[in-house]
């Protein structure tokens, strides 16, 4: 008996030890899930609140307790979505997107979290994963339109037509606005030029209302641009009959200019101009247009003076805009440049001189009229201008004022306002170029004395000026100077841009004062290659290379050349003299 007793004591201890612990063991997995989240919740909290204060290291700290959340629960989608806020600031757009999309798919009802997760997917182009998010918001959203809108936009770039189409018709079946949708789909049609789906839309808005001028002027923009153009016509004058105002003219002009009949254009461009209906910035767009088209060589076959007198037809033009909005600037900028297409440049510095006092600062009209004046041999009114135009200039306008003064024959005054400009600018990149101007007006002035200490003063300022290496190089190949300094600057400018043909040539000549002909040929040979063929003074020095290696005949050849590019033919006499001699004459 007492053998059977504790045998169902044992079998009643085991049935409870196996019936009661699994309960303990699942209150005790409850109990530290319930702890975990609490946690979770109070990290969240934190967050928030440390995130408040928008300090650095708050950020840091709401940023590294988020991602103990996520630790713990990597689908929490709320940690998911503030997380993703850090990794856009931080510019990691794919840690950004893929904790977004974490954040849409562990909530797939949260409507803000999924369109951001659709919106992104469609940034970086992944169209399949957009449309199945944006199918899922339409499926918990079935009357948000503007989700429909956002489907269509993703179809259209997964190439999807017909689908897109689809969503579009389920828009106008839903708010009834057939305006929109066939629009929509017309310009998507036009875009995709289907021409025949984009008329049959916009033919479906004007059955809707046949006095609509909108939809009729939209059917003659879309017959134009398939060169149905009398059917385009048809449709504009349908529209005029409806009085659509003055307006309608710059369908006329797009007619005209089709159709290419000048005649009608210019008509039509006068009454576009006297059109009150038609706006200042509009004006100013037909009129850059129809001067561009005076401009294009074929219309005149290159008569200058059925130009000129097409120029001179734009002066009533001009006027009539100019009288309508005398305040407005640029008309006047664009008027004074087409008077200096015609050498009108006294009328053009009046245009300019009104423009500058509507908008004082406007510097580019400035050297307009600085270079109208110039043009003009109006130097003292050039003066005045440069002056006045230092106000509203950077500093760098003190080397643009220099070459204006140098090629009036201002020298002294060029050297003076550089020389001036050394003492009050502290730039050693700017400060170089100013060496490196006095230097080369010098130079060209054949004042051999100067130049060598200003290039010098230039390069010790900027030892990377590129364009200095060149000049001071060439510089001394001329002035007999170093020509082993000669050598590594030129190398160096030629390194910095093996294309330019200036550098070549300084180059080659190097070279060629070190009688290293082959060497010099390569290089001047290059620069012709690259573009300096028709520049006189390189045509010369390949000349003098040829001699020197007995190609007279081919030496005579290039002197030639470049003694016919000459404007002066008098300012070379070294190069005449060598023609006529037919040998080389040092310099």
């Amino acid at each position: 008996m007492s053998y059977g007793y504790k045998s169902w004591y044992v079998v009643l201890l085991l049935m409870f030890i196996f019936l009661i612990t699994p309960t303990e063991a699942l209150c005790a997995k409850s109990k530290a899930k319930y702890l975990n989240r609490d946690k979770v919740s109070y990290l969240l909290l934190e967050s928030y609140r440390v995130e408040e204060s928008q300090s650095k290291d708050s950020l840091v700290a709401s940023f590294e307790m988020l991602k103990r959340i996520l630790e713990k629960e990597p689908l929490n989608q709320e940690a998911n979505y503030n997380i993703s806020r850090y990794y856009l600031l931080m510019d990691m757009p794919e840690k950004y997107y893929y904790c977004v999309l974490n954040a849409a798919i562990s909530d797939s009802t949260n409507y803000y979290y999924n369109l951001k997760a659709a919106d992104n997917a469609m940034r970086i182009e992944d169209y399949s994963q957009a449309l199945s998010i944006y199918q899922r918001l339409i499926r918990n959203n079935p009357t948000d339109e503007n989700l429909y809108s956002d489907l269509a936009e993703a179809y259209l770039c997964n190439g999807d037509i017909d689908s897109a189409m689809a969503c579009y018709d389920k828009i106008e079946y839903m708010t009834e606005n057939m305006e929109y949708v066939a629009y929509t789909k017309a310009g998507l049609y036009e875009h995709l030029k289907q021409y025949d789906k984009a008329i049959i839309e916009l033919k479906r808005l004007l059955d809707s209302d046949t006095t609509n001028v909108s939809y009729l002027l939209s059917l003659a923009e879309v017959y134009l641009s398939i060169d149905s153009l009398e059917l385009s016509k048809s449709y504009i004058d349908k529209a005029k009959a409806l009085d659509a105002g003055c307006a309608i003219n710059l369908y006329d002009m797009a007619y005209y200019e089709a159709k290419k009949d000048k005649e009608g254009m210019q008509r039509s461009i006068r009454t576009a101009l006297t059109c009150s209906d038609i706006n200042y910035e509009t004006k100013s767009e037909i009129l850059k247009k129809y001067i561009a088209n005076i401009l294009k060589v074929e219309n005149y076959l290159g008569s200058e003076t059925t130009l000129e007198m097409a120029l001179l037809s734009t002066d009533e033009l001009f006027n009539m805009v100019i009288d309508e909005y005398p305040r407005e600037s640029f008309i006047r900028e664009l008027y004074a440049e087409v008077l200096r297409m015609q050498n009108r440049c006294d009328e053009a510095a009046e245009q300019c001189q009104s423009a500058i006092y509507i908008n004082h600062s406007n510097i580019d009209v400035h050297r307009q009229l600085i270079q109208l004046l110039a043009l003009s041999n109006n130097y003292d009114g050039m003066n005045s201008a440069i002056e006045s135009a230092a106000e509203y200039a950077d500093s760098t306008f003190v080397i643009e004022a220099s070459t204006y003064y140098y090629a009036t024959n201002q020298v002294e005054k060029a050297l003076n306002s550089l020389i001036s400009a050394t003492e009050k600018y502290k730039s050693p990149i700017f400060l170089s170029d100013i060496y490196m101007t006095i230097a080369d007006i010098y130079f060209n002035q054949k004042d051999m004395s100067m130049p060598g200490k200003y290039y010098q003063l230039a390069l010790q300022n900027n030892p990377e000026n590129k364009m200095l290496w060149n000049n001071y190089a060439y510089y001394l190949t001329v002035s007999g100077g170093d020509l082993s300094l000669a050598e590594q600057l030129s190398s160096k400018a030629v390194k910095s841009n093996p294309e330019e043909p200036v550098y070549l040539d300084t180059y080659g000549w190097v070279y060629f004062k070190q009688g290293k002909y082959l060497f010099a040929e390569l290089y001047i040979k290059k620069a012709l290659e690259k573009g300096a063929s028709n520049n006189p003074e390189v045509l010369e020095h390949y000349g003098d290379i040829l001699f020197h290696q007995d190609k007279l005949e081919e030496a005579l050849k290039y002197w030639q050349q470049a003694y016919d590019l000459l404007e002066d033919k008098e300012e070379n006499k070294t190069l005449k003299a060598k023609l006529e001699q037919k040998t080389y004459i040092k310099e």
